[in-house]
């Protein structure tokens, strides 16, 4: 034996302990010269000898045999308790269960913990490290509410150690992950991740950032995840870690597959699986044979993917393994045209799941049920088994309760809703389809209105079609578009098989589809756009996906013909232009990128409006909000006022505006450094009306991030959601750049300054679809709210104020401006500034015709009741 790693196991040299213990393990041990043999020794008081490098050798006693070092610390165990050691005893016992962990031993770790249950050692750790176990256990067992309970009461213990704590903390995490309470468990992740740094735990901070990269992969979020665990690999390699090493790199395969970055993914899995061989590691070995397996599938490489399949599957890993692997063997088999075959592996993985109480893998074996019944032409099965599907997913809904994380997650179920929707058209229910499509896009903002609200039932359940014909004004045409693309989650992947893999796409994912429903209070009709109509719009939208192409100025402060206008409105409308011809009222329910469509600029292809001159437009996030979200408690108080807010040192137009609005409007006036966020939080909440002239941001990547710049900072969007429901204004106005653009995530749920000033109480906003023009802009709201004073409506109003300014000549122009009071030199450096923008424009005489001046602001929200 080596006698290096051997002496690394005891924080200290006592030769008659030394001999009794290998003489229990049958080790041969002799007395030995440990002073000659070790160079490092040094000697302690009591005629021990303390091994100075001890933690350099105990690692590499472990990474060398960890299964023999749990040997002999069981060993020790029964050697000191015989001498009454305690406390080393315990020490030892421990080392012994973490080893059990680190090599995934559970059936080791419950016999260490049974044979252990009935001893009393008086160490408080003792009993604590055996609840733990217990707890872990109970993961394993899947036994989670058990686990939930000893996790609990453990951390409530006011003696427990901060290390032991932190464990706990980190292992609630992943009992609430596999509960599908993923905020919960991400939350766990992040505080243990935080107790372990201050306890200088390596080993504890790699297991967290392992967990929250699983997190952010399941969320879509590749590149965080990959972070996390590139930060974890380095902690692996510090501690000489290679069983957690081999698990990083089947995570890191994971996300790069996902990524579509197929050779990063295989070298990663074959270094995984190869590491765990080398290590004996069943299920790590189970685990990198199944994800290769899939990245086989997904590169066309049956028989490849076939072998890998069943290795894995022999190898009996974890039951989710198991479960992976039956549904892709289900698919494998489905490409290969045996239906009965797949149809089996499908059932299997279903009952395996419904075993450990997983709803997520038994959304996904419906899916696959389902979509195997539609393929075979059994229309009726197929949409049981897609049914039952979203029953199981509107069940975990109420288990998430953060904003972003909920809407990540059902977006990454998209699909399903997406196969129903589909499916419904194929059997002409276009009501079935209008239902189905509101409840994939209104679910997560009404669950959070719900939370926030005194009548949850008032609010929390998306309408039916029969629902929003009864609730639709008679005089209302309501436009609902929905796409079928692949979730966002899944684009990388999605796009890769649509061109190399068309026949596995078609199983993995609905066909790609934009479908608009034109709805009335006696009818459903449902149109399909051109099938290249998806890759149309993304065409339609500039290189950096902040404005439809040609829709705002060019570097050299140009404007382009806006044939995009043309374009889309022969896309999206041509269908329905006879419906649009004599409609006065217009509702819109956006679908994607649809989000970032200035309607009211589309155009037919002869160049004309597509909607008649006095048609009110309105856009919504859903039917259900639009319908219902403006029916509240919570209505405008006798004596309220409007606020109106001006914060914008750099510009020249935005407080001018503020003074415009206010005079216009009366109320309130909170202007420069009065404009601050706190001032802004306490009048909003009495104020009739809101109007907000400032400079906005809007941040892409963390959407809830994005906001308004006051005089004391920015008041994101983030801070908003964190308040209850405060308003009580019927209209909030956000005069600052790209004020209207929300992340649309999965779901087609929008997550920005938009949602927040909604839940915030407020039934409707006007905001900016993009970086407006700061003069066009305070002509615009003087226009609107001069307008509205008069009585007319918000839309009306908007619509109005978009005409005339689009209809102002440039003498027109500078009437306008010089009756607003600016010098005459301001007013001829503006209109030189704005006849330069439109020098290459044919209709040069009506100076703001362009779209860029007057269509960037919408009106989101409700303000229908009926």
């Amino acid at each position: 034996m080596n006698d290096l790693w051997l002496a690394a196991l005891p924080r200290w040299l006592d030769p008659p302990l030394w001999q009794t213990v290998g003489q229990a393990l049958a080790a041969g041990l002799a007395a030995r010269d440990w002073n000659d043999l070790l160079p490092h020794l040094t000697p302690q008081p009591e005629g021990r000898w303390q091994l100075t490098q001890r933690a350099e050798h105990l690692a590499a006693a472990r990474a060398a045999d960890p299964a023999a070092c749990q040997q002999w610390h069981l060993a020790f165990v029964q050697a000191l308790r015989q001498r009454a050691a305690v406390a080393e005893a315990v020490y030892h016992f421990e080392q012994a269960g973490n080893l059990c962990l680190a090599r995934l031993a559970y059936n080791e770790l419950a016999q260490l913990v049974t044979a252990h249950e009935p001893t009393y050692l008086p160490v408080s750790r003792f009993a604590h490290l055996l609840t733990y176990y217990r707890a872990v256990l109970a993961v394993e067992q899947h036994a989670w509410d058990e686990a939930a309970a000893l996790l609990t009461d453990l951390r409530r213990l006011p003696n427990l150690d901060a290390d032991l704590y932190a464990r706990s903390t980190n292992t609630l995490g992943v009992q609430a992950y596999h509960q599908a309470q993923y905020d919960t468990s991400f939350r766990y992740y992040q505080e243990a991740h935080q107790a372990f740094q201050q306890l200088g735990d390596g080993l504890g901070q790699l297991r967290a950032l392992i967990n929250m990269a699983i997190v952010h992969n399941l969320l879509g979020q590749f590149h965080d995840a990959i972070a996390r665990l590139q930060d974890a690999l380095t902690w692996a390699h510090t501690l000489h870690e290679a069983v957690w090493e081999s698990w990083i790199l089947n995570e890191l395969g994971i996300n790069y597959k996902d990524l579509g970055h197929w050779e990063n993914a295989q070298a990663h899995l074959e270094q995984a699986l190869a590491m765990s061989r080398a290590l004996n590691r069943v299920r790590g070995s189970a685990t990198a044979l199944a994800n290769l397996g899939e990245l086989f599938l997904l590169l066309g490489q049956t028989a490849a993917a076939e072998q890998h399949f069943q290795e894995a599957l022999q190898l009996a890993g974890s039951p989710f393994v198991t479960i992976e692997v039956l549904g892709n063997l289900g698919l494998l088999r489905q490409l290969q045209g045996q239906a009965a075959a797949a149809a089996d592996f499908f059932r299997q993985a279903l009952a395996h799941a419904a075993e450990i109480h997983s709803a997520s893998y038994q959304v996904h074996s419906h899916y696959r049920l389902g979509t195997l019944a539609w393929q075979q032409g059994d229309l009726p099965a197929a949409r049981l088994a897609f049914e039952q599907a979203i029953h199981l997913i509107e069940a975990l809904r109420s288990q998430i309760r953060t904003e972003d994380v909920r809407i990540h997650l059902f977006g990454g179920w998209q699909q399903v809703y997406s196969a129903l929707f589909l499916l419904a058209l194929a059997q002409g229910d276009t009501a079935a389809a209008l239902t189905y499509a509101e409840q994939a896009r209104a679910r997560a903002f009404l669950d959070l209105l719900s939370d926030r609200t005194s009548n949850p039932a008032a609010l929390g359940e998306p309408l039916t079609a029969a629902a929003i014909q009864a609730h639709l004004p008679a005089a209302m045409l309501l436009l609902v578009y929905f796409n079928t693309n692949a979730p966002a989650r899944f684009l990388p992947v999605a796009d890769w098989l649509r061109r190399y893999q068309p026949a596995l796409s078609e199983l993995l994912f609905p066909a790609e589809r934009t479908v608009l429903l034109v709805v009335t209070t006696q009818a459903i009709e449902a149109f399909t756009l051109a099938l290249d109509a998806p890759s149309a719009l993304r065409r339609a939208f500039a290189a950096d996906r902040r404005a439809l192409a040609g829709m705002i100025p060019g570097a050299d402060g140009r404007l382009a013909a806006p044939w995009v206008t043309q374009s889309l409105g022969t896309l999206l409308l041509g269908p329905v232009q006879a419906h649009l011809a004599t409609a006065r009222q217009i509702a819109i329910v956006p679908h994607g990128p649809l989000h970032y469509v200035p309607f009211a600029a589309l155009q037919t292809v002869t160049g004309a409006a597509c909607f008649a001159p006095a048609c009110d437009l309105l856009l919504a996030p859903s039917a259900s909000v639009l319908l219902t979200h403006s029916r509240r408690q919570n209505h405008v108080q006798p004596g309220a006022t409007p606020l109106v807010v001006g914060y914008a040192p750099d510009l020249r137009h935005a407080e001018a505006e503020a003074n415009t609005v206010a005079a216009l409007l009366g109320g309130q006036l909170l202007l420069g450094p009065a404009a601050t966020q706190e001032a802004l939080l306490r009048e909003a909440a009495t104020a009739s009306l809101i109007h907000l002239s400032c400079h906005g941001t809007f941040d892409a990547q963390a959407p809830l991030h994005s906001g308004l710049h006051l005089a004391d900072g920015v008041l994101t969007a983030a801070a908003l959601l964190d308040r209850p429901p405060f308003l009580q204004a019927e209209l909030v106005t956000l005069s600052a750049c790209e004020s209207g653009r929300s992340g649309v995530l999965g779901g087609d749920e929008l997550l920005g300054l938009v949602r927040a000033f909604l839940v915030a109480g407020a039934p409707a906003a006007l905001v900016s679809l993009w970086a407006v023009d700061e003069l066009s802009t305070r002509l615009l709201m003087q226009f609107f709210y001069a307008t509205l004073a008069e009585g007319v409506p918000a839309a009306a109003a908007l619509r109005q104020a978009q005409q005339r300014l689009a209809g102002l000549t440039a003498s027109a122009l500078r009437a306008v401006l010089a009756a607003e009071g600016l010098p005459p030199a301001l007013i001829s450096r503006e209109l030189a500034r704005l006849r330069q923008a439109c020098a290459t424009l044919s209709n040069r005489r009506y100076i703001l015709s362009h779209p860029y001046y007057w269509a960037g602001f919408v009106l989101i929200g409700s303000g229908v009741s009926g």
